[in-house]
């Protein structure tokens, strides 16, 4: 009885330690801004209600008004980091901040109403549908999947702040290589900020130990082919480090509605094990070489 108690306890303690050291792994920036903070930055940050609510009067078909409804937490958790970002490079520099938003889409549009202190460049595909052309500066046409050849890499000028959410899951090119092309891109101290979900998610966990593959098949569509490749947190870390780039921030987080993680259970099992969660932002600096 006594063997089977101080199993239980070692077991409890351990998964305690564990719980405290995934706790101190997530720092970095301070996200604690308010819309007091984000004025100073020129910055209109909005929240999940009024994400939703600024697209009402949009002509978007059923999928876009899902995806949206599904997302519009994730984009507010964007904005208040790209506040945060754009502060501290404002408040270093003193000058317009530059924005390349990589796979334009809802954020692109959420940006350039949230901030009006920045220039907006987007690179990818163009669906004018989710955003409007009106605010972005200059759009260049290319397929992140082509960063695989050196050679085919295009001149851009260097920004202050690169955006790629929810994009590298959806390339087939070895994110290494895509990061090292995307690094040209970043002025020396910018940043880069991913987010992309969770590789290891409790929901794809479940689905495993009832035999099921958590990943849905590639698509037939060429212009969505869905999912190649998801991530973890320390493959992400590695991968921006092969890169050159340093990570500066990160966290885990539960921000797709509805599903199932938002079951009780579940938030309760993600409020302690963060590396449960659905989603997951890494923030990396070009560190300026000395």
């Amino acid at each position: 009885m006594r063997s089977k108690l101080s199993k239980g306890f070692l077991a409890t303690l351990r998964l305690a330690v564990s719980c405290l050291e995934e706790f101190n792994r997530e720092r970095g920036l301070s996200l604690r801004v308010n819309r007091a903070t984000s004025n100073d930055v020129g910055c209109n940050m909005l929240n999940r209600k009024e994400i939703i609510e600024y697209f009402s009067d949009w002509k978007l078909n059923n999928d876009e008004r899902e995806f949206l409804t599904r997302h519009a937490s994730r984009y507010a958790i964007l904005l208040r980091i790209v506040t945060r970002i754009v502060k501290k490079i404002s408040a270093t520099r003193n000058k317009r901040v530059y924005i390349l938003d990589v796979g334009p889409h809802f954020l692109t549009e959420l940006l350039a109403q949230s901030f009006s202190n920045t220039s907006i460049t987007t690179l990818g595909y163009k669906n004018t549908r989710l955003y409007s052309e009106d605010h972005i500066a200059t759009h260049l046409e290319f397929n992140l999947n082509l960063a695989q050849y050196v050679e085919k890499w295009p001149e851009l000028q260097k920004y202050d702040l690169v955006i790629m959410a929810e994009v590298i899951e959806h390339l087939y090119t070895s994110p290494k290589l895509v990061l090292k092309y995307v690094r040209t891109l970043i002025k020396p101290n910018g940043y880069l900020l991913i987010q992309t979900p969770n590789a290891v998610a409790i929901h794809k966990r479940l689905k495993m130990l009832m035999g099921h593959n958590p990943y849905e098949m590639i698509r037939e569509t060429v212009e969505n082919p869905g999912h190649f490749r998801e991530y973890t947190l320390n493959e992400l870390k590695i991968i921006g480090k092969q890169a050159g780039l340093v990570v500066e921030y990160f966290q885990y987080n539960n921000y797709l509605i509805p599903g199932i993680m938002f079951h009780n259970a579940v938030k309760i099992i993600t409020g302690i094990m963060r590396s449960f969660r659905q989603g997951i932002t890494v923030v990396y600096r070009n560190q300026k070489a000395k």
